[in-house]
C-alpha cells in the first residue's frame, strides 16, 4: 500500500514539475489543456479548486451571528458631512458599536466579491469534461485555463449559451473589451450586465 502511495504521489509531481517547465501555471491556456493527460487535467484541476477555495475562506471574515446587514449601510451617510460650501467640514465622531458596524459592512462587501472564486458543489470531472468541450472548438484556445473554469462554472450553474458566447467573447479577446457584457435590450438600453468570474 505504501508503495502505491509513493507511486501516486511521485506521478502527481512529475506532472506539476512537467507542467511549470514550460511557463507560469496562470499563463496556461487550451493549447496547453489539450496537450495534458487526463491526470494531469485532474491534477491541475483539484489544485486550482484548492487554491481558490483556501484564498475565499482565508479571506472571508464572518459577521456575528447577531449582526444585522442593513444596519452597516446606515453608517455609509454619517463619513463626509460639509457644513456649507465652502466651510470646514464637520469632524464627525464614531461609537465602538458604529465602528463595528462599519468593519463589517466593509467585510461582507468583501466576502460578497469573493464569493463568485469559489468552487463549491461541483465536481473536478464535471470541470474537467466542461474544459474538455470548451477547448474543442479552435477560437477558445487563448483563453487561460484559469478563465475557462469559471465560464464552466457559470454554465454548470445555468448560465444561458447567448450570455456563454458574450463571455467567451469578451475572454477571446483578451479581456480587453468589457463592453461585450453589457446587455441590450432590443431598443439599445442597457438593461443588465454580465459579471465574471
Amino acid at each position: 500500500m505504501k508503495k502505491i502511495i509513493y507511486a501516486l504521489t511521485m506521478l502527481m509531481l512529475l506532472s506539476f514539475v512537467n507542467m511549470g517547465s514550460a511557463k507560469s501555471l496562470s499563463e496556461y491556456d487550451g493549447t496547453a489543456w489539450n496537450g495534458f493527460t487526463e491526470s494531469t487535467k485532474l491534477t491541475y484541476i483539484m489544485g486550482f479548486i484548492a487554491g481558490s477555495g483556501y484564498v475565499v475562506t482565508e479571506t472571508y471574515f464572518p459577521p456575528p451571528k447577531d449582526f444585522d446587514r442593513s444596519k452597516g449601510f446606515l453608517l455609509v451617510g454619517k463619513v463626509y458631512k460639509p457644513d456649507k460650501k465652502g466651510e470646514k467640514s464637520q469632524n464627525i465622531s464614531f461609537t465602538k458599536e458604529e465602528m463595528i458596524l462599519w468593519g463589517h459592512h466593509r467585510s461582507t462587501t468583501q466576502n460578497d466579491a469573493l464569493l463568485p472564486y469559489n468552487i463549491a458543489e461541483i465536481t473536478v470531472g464535471q470541470i474537467v469534461s466542461g474544459l474538455n468541450i470548451l477547448y474543442k472548438d479552435f477560437r477558445n484556445a487563448r483563453i487561460k485555463i484559469s478563465d475557462a473554469i469559471y465560464v464552466v462554472k457559470k454554465q454548470i450553474e445555468g448560465l444561458s449559451d447567448e450570455d456563454t458566447e458574450k463571455i467567451l467573447l469578451y475572454l477571446r479577446g483578451g479581456k480587453s473589451n468589457s463592453d461585450l457584457l453589457f446587455i441590450k435590450d432590443s431598443e439599445g438600453k442597457y438593461v443588465r450586465w454580465l459579471s465574471f468570474p
